[in-house]
């Protein structure tokens, strides 16, 4: 009698190549997200601010010498803008409430849109007035080191992955 396996063909085993191939394709991918994750969660450097971020907090940060001013300048505002902020929040209730209604009613729904306009706007407005009284007590030269701090965006990658 002859051996069965000996009379068997030599087919080529084609599982551990695709195997290989998806199991390559998946490192990739997870190498990818790995990179972008780090992009993201890793804070920039404590040196590094952004112009967006410039306020009177930041502001203390940057120059500390100035801090007890710049404090005494947001303690000056920090009624008005609570009370601003307050109404911000109290005129998206509103809208929220205009677009959870049973009948979509359009000239409420652009009434209540205009309200947090208005309301986001004069809280920004009051922001960049204290950022603005806080920034007039810097000296020339600490007005110039808060330039420097502040980050410009570089690069493609870092823009395409920047924190919102």
């Amino acid at each position: 009698m002859s051996d069965p396996l000996a009379a068997a063909p030599d087919t080529p085993r084609r599982g551990p190549g695709v195997l290989l191939i998806v199991s390559l394709a998946f490192n990739v991918a997870l190498i990818g997200l790995t990179a972008i994750m780090w992009l993201r969660l890793v804070p920039p450097p404590p040196h590094e601010h952004d112009a967006r971020g410039l306020n009177p907090m930041a502001l203390m940060r940057m120059v500390p010498a100035e801090q007890d001013r710049i404090q005494a300048v947001m303690d000056r505002h920090h009624a008005r803008i609570r009370e601003l902020h307050q109404h911000a929040m109290q005129a998206r209730r509103e809208l929220f409430g205009v677009i959870a209604a049973k009948d979509f009613d359009r000239a409420a729904f652009d009434k209540a849109m205009a309200e947090v306009q208005s309301a986001d706007s004069a809280f920004e407005a009051e922001s960049a007035t204290v950022t603005a009284e806080s920034v007039e007590l810097l000296t020339p030269e600490e007005r110039q080191s808060v330039a420097e701090q502040v980050r410009k965006p570089r690069g493609w990658l870092r823009k395409m992955f920047r924190r919102s």
